[in-house]
């Protein structure tokens, strides 16, 4: 699948929350007298499953990103157990070439 880059990484901007949920708040007032009442549902269900759609796909993303950190964790530790038997093999080898 193609990606399609539709924004940069400046949008949404470094707004204060309570500013950004209000002028969401704002403009629902504004807009909602353009519409009948079956017009705003179906455009509101469309934004709902918009948003759905981006949790879903962040939350996946976010699942798939922690796994491959715990993974290379596990490899880390599982390489360092390696290496530390090595080391113990070497000096038990050590030893055994002083007698």
């Amino acid at each position: 699948m193609h990606k399609i880059k539709i924004m940069t990484n400046k949008f949404p901007p470094n707004t204060d929350p309570n500013i950004f949920a209000f002028t969401a708040a704002i403009i629902g007032a504004i807009v909602s007298d353009e519409f009948n009442a079956q017009e705003l549902n179906s455009i509101g269900n469309w934004f709902e499953l918009l948003g759905q759609y981006f949790l879903t796909y962040a939350a996946q993303k976010q699942l798939i990103t922690s796994r491959q950190s715990n993974n290379n964790n596990n490899q880390s530790h599982d390489l360092d157990y390696i290496l530390k038997a090595i080391k113990k093999i070497e000096a038990e080898l050590d030893e055994i070439n002083r007698k």
